[in-house]
């Protein structure tokens, strides 16, 4: 009886404690809802726990690029009912869609945070990511997107643009060479910045890339294109917001009027004759051409083939001089006309000749025979030139074939006298006839003097030879499949065969042949011996590696003139390549062909050089014919090839061996 009291008075007295410490736990506001984490307490003094009442979560950023390059960086801060930040409090975190998050902690920290990031993981696709956060049975979510990845380009502050020239003839092979540089607003350049060309005026341009290199540069070369008239081309160059402008000029067109007569009376018929011709001479066909003078019509046309038009006219009631303004290809010029009543007469030239005999050309000097339904024709010239080159002026010129009785064509100026121009030339122009002529056969005199002289008279003279030739000759140039090695054994020769033929395909016997060889490129790279023969490429420095095929480059002497010019020198070495002393070119034997048409002829050149130049060998048989051609890399040894030692020559290229693929960079 006594041990089921003590034992009841003991559980009476746990009861009675555990009821007295819970009326303890809350005087001292303990306990709390379920899920929320109480924090701080004490052992006295009446200090309350804290309790979490939210968490505020901060991302760094709405959306990252899918590229997996960035995070995204999230602050937690625990919050309690008062907005006051909560320390040491437990924080766990989730993602879906792929996403990865690194919390930095597990509680967050005296300030009441805890940070973590999130990356998108390998999934590399459009989507939302959302994080949640979570504190007992308080839990928050945000999200991000993840997007397209966006390419920021750099930017420039200004562009520097410079021309190598401000004028080009109108040959059509004058180029100007743009450089352009991007640069900063401290004026570092800039590397990497997008660049637009742009021109007017029937040009053209080729770039040598979009963005500027490590330079901030980036060039171009303007061409005329197909237009040779004189003209004003604006080039214009953009990148972002910037914009420049920069202009050069055509010149070169030259508009040359002959009048027949110079002097007429009211009334009366007349013929200005206008050529227009490019820089070197060349007629340009298809331009129009407008004619005006006061009295009399205004006419428009377009030149011939021949670059002629031909302007009649009916000159006026009205005595004096009247003055004829022809415009084509941006050129204007002004032709006098005496139109005579009484004795009105054009004044004698009044400076004395020094240029003697006066030089005069013919423009083309060969040309074909005339059918009845062409109008092949040469622009004869004269220049009248005074002391220190001063043109002379009205200096009295009649045209004639030097006292011919069967002349074979004729000339534009008939029997009428024509005058010096400003410029001091008087003109006409030759129309070939239907026969061939022997080399130099046509000959054309200009009869000349001071003041007027009687036809059938010849004060004083100066000749220009033509030359009328049929239908032009077939030529053919061929090879074999073998190389010889010349007398020094240090050299290759290769033969050819030059073939030419009639119409008919007859063989032509001793006809003249003249070979000529234009360098048209370089080759860098080395060959390496794989086995069984020597292969050509691009290697590693120990040979072991075939990087890619050779590299090919242009002739840097665009011009041909065989002077280093600017912008030519493409690698920067100071020599233009390749060398035109690289190949030489000759006939064997006799320059004309034999009985069966043939010549033949070789190049030689050193073993060293083999494969390593590009060439167009050119044969021409006569002037009326185009030439025979053939396009190579200069032959290389069959045998030499196939024998692993000694290696061959040409085993590199004396011009590079190519390590950097560019044509650019010496190496």
């Amino acid at each position: 009886m006594m041990k089921i009291e003590k034992l009841l008075g003991r559980r009476l007295g746990q009861w009675a404690g555990a009821v007295l410490l819970s009326g303890l736990l809350a005087a001292c506001g303990g306990g709390g809802s379920a899920g929320e984490p109480v924090l701080g307490g004490g052992t006295g003094g009446g200090v309350a726990a804290t309790t979490v009442a939210d968490l505020s979560i901060v991302l760094d950023k709405v959306s990252v690029p899918n590229t997996g390059t960035e995070v995204v960086k999230a602050t937690v801060t625990a919050i309690d009912a008062n907005r006051a930040a909560v320390a040491k409090v437990p924080v766990s975190f989730a993602v879906d869609s792929n996403g990865v998050v690194k919390p930095a902690g597990t509680v967050t920290d005296d300030k009441g945070e805890l940070q973590a990031t999130v990356e998108i993981g390998s999934d590399k696709t459009n989507r939302t990511i959302s994080l949640t956060v979570t504190t007992g049975s308080i839990s928050k979510k945000v999200s991000f997107a993840v997007v397209d990845s966006t390419v920021t380009l750099p930017q420039a502050a200004s562009l520097a643009v410079l021309l190598d020239k401000r004028t080009v003839n109108n040959s059509g092979t004058d180029q100007v060479t743009v450089t352009v540089t991007a640069k900063a607003d401290s004026g570092s350049v800039v590397a990497g910045i997008p660049v637009t060309f742009s021109v007017d005026s029937n040009a053209l341009f080729v770039p040598s890339g979009s963005t500027t290199d490590k330079n901030g540069e980036l060039t171009a070369v303007v061409k005329i294109g197909d237009d040779k008239s004189n003209r004003l081309i604006n080039l214009t160059v953009k990148s972002g917001l910037l914009s420049k402008t920069e202009s050069f000029q055509v010149t070169g067109a030259k508009l040359q009027p002959t009048a027949l007569p110079a002097t007429t009376v009211p009334g009366a018929a007349g013929v200005i004759e206008y050529r227009l011709n490019d820089v070197n001479g060349t007629p340009m066909t298809k331009f129009p051409v407008t004619v005006t003078a006061p009295g009399v019509a205004t006419s428009t046309g377009t030149t011939d083939d021949n670059g002629y038009y031909k302007f009649n006219y009916v000159a006026p009631n009205s005595a004096g001089n009247l003055a004829f303004v022809a415009t084509a290809a941006g050129v204007s010029v002004t032709q006098n006309v005496l139109i005579k009543s009484g004795v009105i007469t054009i004044p004698p030239a009044n400076k004395v000749i020094t240029s003697l005999p006066a030089p005069v050309s013919a423009t083309p000097n060969v040309l074909k025979v005339n059918t009845a339904t062409t109008s092949n024709q040469s622009q004869i010239k004269a220049v009248f030139l005074a002391a220190e080159s001063t043109p002379v002026q009205n200096v009295r010129v009649r045209f004639d074939f030097n006292g011919s009785s069967n002349p074979n064509g004729t000339l534009s100026s008939g029997t009428d006298l024509v005058y010096s121009d400003p410029q001091g030339a008087a003109v006409t122009s030759y129309r070939a006839g239907t026969t061939a002529s022997a080399t130099g056969g046509v000959i054309v005199r200009a009869c000349w003097d001071y003041a007027d002289f009687d036809v059938g008279t010849c004060p004083n003279s100066t000749t220009v030879p033509l030359t009328v030739v049929a239908e032009g000759l077939a030529v053919t140039v061929g090879t074999d499949d073998t190389i010889q090695v010349g007398a020094s054994a240090l050299t290759y020769i290769k033969r050819f065969v030059v073939q030419v033929v009639d119409a008919a395909g007859n063989p032509v016997g001793n006809q003249e042949v003249t070979p000529s060889v234009d360098l048209i490129a370089y080759v860098k790279g080395e060959y390496a011996w794989d086995s069984k023969k020597w292969v050509s490429g691009r290697y590693s420095s120990d040979l072991s590696a075939r990087l890619g095929d050779v590299v090919f480059c242009a002739n840097e002497d665009a011009n041909r003139n065989g002077t280093l010019e600017s912008g030519e020198d493409f690698n920067g070495n100071n020599v233009l390549e390749p060398r035109k002393s690289d190949v030489a070119v000759s006939l064997i034997g006799s320059t004309k062909t034999d009985a069966s048409g043939q010549a033949v002829l070789k190049l030689e050149y050193p073993k060293s050089l083999a494969g390593w130049v590009g060439l167009t060998l050119s044969v021409a048989a006569d002037v009326r014919s185009p030439p025979a051609t053939w396009t190579s890399l200069l032959p290389v040894d069959s045998d030499a090839i196939k024998r692993e030692s000694p290696p061959p020559a040409f085993r590199a290229s004396p011009y590079g061996i190519a390590r950097s693929n560019q044509c650019a960079v010496p190496d």
